[in-house]
């Protein structure tokens, strides 16, 4: 099964049939990881794509080793200083559980320990693990979730709805900078509104 997602995703300008089956099996292990995504060669996973996740415009290099329960995602928290999606350069450990968040960049040859969180740019030829935690107050945080799907939305009052306001000129900012989608698109049958009616309705 290990190898099975990447030969389905090599054949994405293929017949769709595949891209289905690309999905089905995602869902069946739990794992996200996206078309859009730019992967320069098939990354060894040990524990195959368990729920790994890779968003869509987020760059990995050549022979990357990734453990399960992985993050590498985008940051679309309006207020951020690291928003988009990160880029990883090659040769790259990175353990189980690790959380590589936000528009940062991790040189060739990093080794990221299990379940740490990289929300900084990384050079080459280090280690990143996990330390102390640290705890910092801050006002006036906007930790609602926003999404691309084919145009910006919010998730607010337990449904999505589409961004309208001053937050807009924000969010287009990381669209430009990063132009590919940031998440998977609604699924194929179901125009955004009806996705947003089966999310009102869950």
């Amino acid at each position: 099964m290990s190898g099975l997602w990447w030969w389905l995703r090599s054949r994405r300008r293929g017949l769709k049939i595949f891209r289905f089956l690309y999905e089905t099996q995602q869902s069946l292990l739990g794992s996200s990881i996206s078309w859009h995504a730019r992967i320069a060669s098939r990354p060894c996973l040990p524990h195959g794509p368990k729920g790994i996740f890779i968003a869509g415009g987020a760059t990995l290099g050549r022979d990357c080793v990734i453990f399960q329960q992985t993050t590498i995602g985008s940051n679309t928290l309006i207020d951020s200083a690291s928003q988009g999606v990160p880029t990883i350069g090659d040769r790259c450990y990175i353990g189980a559980g690790a959380k590589i968040i936000g528009g940062i960049v991790l040189g060739d040859n990093v080794r990221v320990g299990a379940n740490t969180v990289v929300h900084r740019d990384v050079p080459g030829q280090s280690v990143v693990t996990s330390g102390e935690m640290i705890v910092r107050h801050r006002e006036n945080m906007d930790n609602r979730y926003y999404n691309h799907p084919d145009r910006w939305m919010c998730w607010e009052d337990g449904a999505f709805n589409e961004v309208q306001d001053e937050r807009l000129a924000v969010l287009n900012k990381i669209q430009i900078s990063h132009p590919e989608s940031l998440s998977r698109p609604a699924p194929a049958g179901l125009s955004l509104d009806d996705n947003k009616n089966r999310f009102e309705n869950e």
